[in-house]
């Protein structure tokens, strides 16, 4: 079977995954407080700690967002990197398509599903999925003040990493937890092909 390597770093904290021969590693260190500096070690632990070099790795997935501008920049040009030196095939996923699918698993998806993540200075990346997760569009930039009539015929609206003042919409929100890079891996077909690694920044850095 393929080894894979999926990164994550659009999020606040890195994530990183690995599967190999069937099994899903994960590192060993704490990346919970983990910036997007802290990747280049994270892949080498990770790597390393199972025997196995870069060279050994047949396909790489990492996230071109919507997220963390330096995240999503640090993890593409890492990722594009390690494809070009090795061989791999490179594959993106976006954020909010793992944000989803987590909550797909626990049941916490509806009819018609916003995910909601928060771009800064007032702006928030807005993208809505229907029925079983066909995205409706791509992620979308909208202002705080957009968000009721943007979201008004979305049943639940999936919030990663937590409440935020938005009490107007209270009732439909769904906090939920950031999500790993192992999640990259139950993508199959929401995977984006070879060549599509344009990052999807949405705001520009601050």
């Amino acid at each position: 079977m393929p080894s894979r390597l999926a990164l994550e770093t659009a999020f606040p904290a890195i994530s990183v995954a690995l599967e190999h021969d069937g099994k899903l590693l994960l590192p060993r260190s704490d990346l919970s407080g983990k910036r997007a500096a802290g990747l280049h070690p994270a892949i080498l632990e990770l790597l390393e700690g199972r025997g196995l070099e870069a060279s050994d790795l047949d396909e790489i997935l990492v996230d071109r967002g919507p997220g963390s501008y330096t995240g999503i920049r640090i993890g593409l040009a890492t990722a594009k990197t390690l494809a070009y030196t090795t061989g791999a095939r490179l594959r993106t996923f976006l954020s909010t398509d793992i944000c989803y699918l987590e909550a797909k698993k626990s049941g916490r998806t509806a009819e018609r599903t916003a995910v909601l993540l928060d771009a800064r200075r007032g702006s928030w990346s807005l993208t809505v999925y229907e029925g079983p997760g066909r995205r409706v569009a791509p992620p979308a930039l909208r202002r705080r003040e957009e968000l009721p009539q943007a979201v008004e015929e979305c049943d639940a609206i999936l919030l990663p990493g937590g409440a935020q003042d938005l009490p107007e919409l209270k009732e439909r929100i769904v906090p939920l937890p950031f999500p790993g890079a192992a999640t990259a891996f139950e993508l199959e077909e929401e995977l984006e092909p070879d060549g599509d690694s344009a990052p999807l920044y949405l705001m520009p850095p601050i």
